[in-house]
Order: C-alpha cells, then structure tokens, then sequence
C-alpha cells in the first residue's frame, strides 16, 4: 500500500516536475505530495545502495571465497545504508537524518579505504593508469580491480550527506 503511493507520488514527480504553485508559506523544498527533494533523493540512494550491494557481492566472490574480510566491508555498509535509507524516508525525522548523515560520513571514509585497498597502496599509480586509458585503447587490465569503482561511495556519501543537512532542509 505505502509502495504504491510512493510510486506514484514519484512518478508524477517525475512526469510533472515539482509543484510551482506552492503558497509562499511553505517551504521552497516541498514538492508534489508533500515529499522534499533531500527526501526523494534519499530514496533514490537506497535504490543505489540495494544494487551497489548486489553488485559487489558478486565483484568480490573470489576475495570472500579465500576467506578476506575486508571486501564484505562495502557489501554490508550498503546493506545498512539501503534500510537506514529506507527507514529515513519513511520516516522523516531530524534524529533519523543527523543518524544518516553520519552514515553517509562514514561512506566517505569506505570508499577512500576501498580505493586504497583497490590501487594495493599506490592510489596515484592507479591514478595515473586511468588517465592514461584515454589515451591509450585497448588497455590491458590483468585481471586488476576496477581502481576508481570504490570512489563512488564517496560520491554518494557527499550526496546524501547535502540531503540530510539542514540547509537542503531550508531550500
């Protein structure tokens, strides 16, 4: 039931865009069906976070079959930001927003580990062979990991991060 009205409200977002009519007492963030864009957006994270994990659940098969713990960080960091995001969303509360903004933090702090762990300690060698994978095609890859991949928890971090704070709160 609640699935529906978020599909819809998100769907008519999506085909209509925000509502513009709004008074002038409500918020600027507010949009159709009372949901803010931080709020959306966030929903839009736990979308990306369930298929991040999915994804690398299968990208690091090999590494968990050999017993390494370190690549079920990323696996079960997103598990958690999939039902913290969720739950916020639902939710809505400023305690729930500050708890995954600290979340999103950490992301941060995973995918710069990831991306070190990724690049065997050398990150500005790994650096320097994606730049040179534009100017050089075919590049061989050996097998490596993808060195930039674990960066975008980063990204997402910033992201979500601006979502939850009080200024996306304001506008």
């Amino acid at each position: 039931m609640a699935a529906a009205g978020i599909a819809g409200v998100l769907t008519g977002f999506i085909l209509k865009g925000p509502d513009m009519t709004a008074s002038p007492e409500q918020s600027n963030a507010e949009l159709s069906g009372g949901f803010s864009l931080a709020r959306l957006i966030v929903l839009l994270l736990a979308g990306a976070f369930v298929l991040l994990m999915l994804d690398i659940r299968e990208e690091h098969l090999e590494p968990i079959k050999h017993g390494y713990l370190f690549p079920w960080i990323p696996i079960v960091y997103s598990g958690i930001m999939f039902i913290s995001c969720l739950v916020t969303f639902l939710r809505w509360r400023k305690p729930l927003r500050r708890m995954l903004m600290a979340l999103f933090v950490l992301g941060i702090g995973v995918g710069l580990l990831g991306f070190w762990f990724h690049t065997h300690g050398h990150p500005l060698h790994a650096i320097q062979f994606a730049v040179q994978a534009w100017r050089s095609i075919p590049l061989p890859h050996h097998g490596q990991p993808p060195t930039l991949a674990p960066l975008s928890f980063v990204g997402l971090g910033l992201i979500g991060g601006i979502s939850c704070s009080e200024w996306a709160q304001k506008h």
